[in-house]
């Protein structure tokens, strides 16, 4: 007796259900026990209780496929511990972790420094309420090195605080040797905004288009002064390298250490990693922090010179017994996950709060980790709030965006979604992608904002322009729905398209239903079919299903149901419902199997228990009570 079996080709992704909030991290999966997951902490910055990790996979044609995201649980020995909080494909061992919403690292240090000349492609700034698109066209610069400050610095410059830029060099020609600063300048304020670091005073920067003026506060000496600047647009990469290499060879070691940096990335010149390393040990020589952290980089990675870990932790011990800050803060991370160095907490700890204090804004943000988890020093989260939002107040992003996390969640605060969105707003406006996409999904969810679909569907579409992979899936199914935009098929499944391009496995499933049922593209099962393998591949649920589908009824694909077995069976171990169902209809009439009631029943059963009306309206057939 034939019955529905219960197909579900098309999963509909609520935009609340694929937030990403959580920093760069990595690791591997070692241990699966039902919902536990053991993890092999290979993290670059370490993450606290509580915070969202991805699960994941890469397949050869396909990228990158997330299996599941978790919530970190706590710590034991080398291990993280978490909890799977939504699966959409099995967990196995040796799965890779990340963050949600960035690439994985496994290295401690950089490989590029936190002070850079001119980074590319920096980002623009969204408005506090919807996000436009970003701007187009030729950026600005400034034409000087600049670095942070230490405590140190700012106390000998009479500063109250510790905020602001130092210039240490000027490139020939630039705009800010035209408008007369000169090495040693402290930038406090540039066009309105106070400066913390560099890279925030580089995104200011390229907010202002070439050719307009920008008011600068700075000081020279203790003397504090103002002049108009007129930026330029930024050179190209081979221009910028022909600027810097007359500076190099006439022995400036920044401009060496900038050098090198270009060779090694082969930024406007052919790319040698092994002469990088002579730029940076002749800068290195010469006693510049920024040489001496390049070429520990290239120790630790093996980048141009054979890899030497103890060799990158003397050349930071070095730079952390001088008082920089990023010797300290580099040298706490390798102690942390015991790279070069024996691991201890202790000493992690020891060397971030000194770079902590030193006003090392990325290390108050992993010593305000390390309370939160109790990881070298008693457990507090009061020090982990005070550190957070230290880091917060001087416009760091990460720390906004995890000081919005603990507000909306209530962990050493008292939960606030209002203050939360404001910390994420302010992420956001650093166009920090965990902080623009958390804006749009707070408008979806009307968490401390009135609900507001369309506000939602901007931010989530500056997130998607941004390549941002799980923004664009979300967008497309905002377009599929009509929820915050106009319903349009073709822009959701091209939304989907370029999700499933960078390899979400969801997006893949979503786009191979488009094509199943000719919404927004022609009907064509056998593309349809493709994309359901790449996302079954990946371990997605859905697709695992609707491959299945496919194989059992031969649409798109020749029939196969021992194929289609093995992928009901794979979404069926993982309590998805329908492929049990499925495999009970199987079962049930010895399609692919010998006929078996019994088995049929225990597919039945597993499936109703989960609330399913067909399995429970099939077992009412064979005159079994569900």
């Amino acid at each position: 007796m034939a019955r529905c079996v219960g197909v579900t080709w098309f999963v509909v992704l609520m935009v609340s259900l694929t937030l990403a909030r959580a920093e760069d991290v990595g690791g591997v999966v070692a241990e699966v026990d039902g919902q536990k997951v053991k993890i092999e902490a290979d993290f670059e910055f370490l993450p606290g209780e509580g915070e969202r990790l991805e699960i994941y996979v890469e397949v050869p044609d396909v990228g990158v496929a997330v299996v599941a995201t978790a919530v970190v649980t706590g710590i034991e020995g080398d291990f993280v511990l978490a909890r799977v909080e939504k699966a959409t494909g099995k967990v196995k061992a040796g799965q890779k972790v990340r963050s949600r919403g960035g690439e994985t690292t496994t290295d401690p240090i950089p490989t590029r420094p936190p002070e850079e000349p001119e980074p590319a492609s920096p980002p623009v700034e969204p408005p506090k309420a919807a996000p436009p698109s970003a701007p187009t066209g030729e950026k600005s610069y400034f034409g000087a090195s600049v670095r942070s400050i230490d405590r140190r610095r700012a106390e000998a410059a009479g500063l109250p605080r510790t905020y602001g830029v130092y210039i240490v060099d000027l490139l020939p020609g630039g705009p800010a040797e035209r408008s007369g600063f000169a090495a040693g300048d402290i930038v406090l304020n540039l066009d309105g905004r106070s400066v913390y670091r560099p890279s925030q005073f580089v995104a200011i920067i390229v907010r202002i288009p070439p050719g307009s003026k920008a008011l600068v506060e700075y000081l020279r000496g203790q003397d504090r002064r103002q002049a108009d600047i007129e930026l330029a647009a930024k050179p190209d990469e081979r221009e910028f390298y022909r600027i810097c290499l007359p500076k190099a060879n006439a022995g400036n070691a920044w401009a060496q250490a900038v050098i090198g940096q270009c060779i090694q990335q082969g930024l406007g010149v052919q790319k040698s990693p092994e002469m990088a390393v002579k730029w940076f040990q002749a800068s290195a020589k010469q006693g510049d922090r920024d040489g001496i952290f390049q070429l520990a980089s290239a120790y630790h990675n093996g980048n141009g010179v054979e890899k030497d870990s103890a060799k990158a932790v003397e050349l930071l011990r070095q730079l952390a017994d001088a008082g920089y800050s990023l010797g300290e803060h580099n040298l706490g991370t390798m102690y942390a996950f015991g790279t070069g160095v024996t691991q201890d907490y202790q000493q992690a700890f020891q060397w971030l709060r000194r770079a902590a204090e030193n006003d090392c804004w990325e290390a108050q943000v992993q010593l305000g980790v390390l309370y939160l988890n109790g990881w070298g020093v008693e457990k507090s989260l009061h020090e982990t709030v005070r550190w957070y939002r230290k880091a917060a107040e001087a416009e760091l992003a990460d720390a906004q965006y995890r000081l919005g996390q603990l507000y909306e969640n209530g962990v050493g605060v008292s939960q606030d979604v209002t203050e939360a969105l404001t910390w994420y707003r302010r992420a956001a406006d650093q166009d920090y992608p965990a902080g623009v996409y958390s804006v749009g999904l707070m408008y979806a969810n009307a968490k401390g904002v009135t609900r507001d679909d369309t506000v939602a569907a901007q931010w989530i579409r500056k997130a998607a322009d941004g390549g941002y992979a799980l923004a664009q899936n979300d967008l497309a199914t905002m377009y599929e729905l009509g929820r915050g935009v106009a319903q349009d098929f073709g822009q959701a499944q091209s939304w989907y398209r370029k999700a499933a391009e960078a390899g979400h496995a969801m997006a893949q499933t979503n786009l191979g239903a488009m094509y199943q049922a000719g919404r927004g593209v022609a009907k064509n099962d056998e593309i349809a079919a493709e994309c359901f393998k790449k996302a079954a591949i990946q371990g997605y649920i859905v697709g695992q299903h609707n491959l299945a589908v496919m194989l059992a009824e031969g649409r798109g694909v020749p029939r196969d149901y021992g194929a289609a077995r093995k992928w009901f069976g794979e979404a069926a171990d993982k309590n998805y419902a329908p492929s049990q169902v499925y495999l009970g209809y199987m079962c049930e009439n010895g399609l692919g199997v010998n006929r078996d009631r019994q088995a049929a029943i225990n597919w039945y059963r597993r499936a109703a228990a989960q609330g399913d009306e067909t399995a429970k309206s099939n077992l009412q057939a064979l005159g079994v009570q569900p």
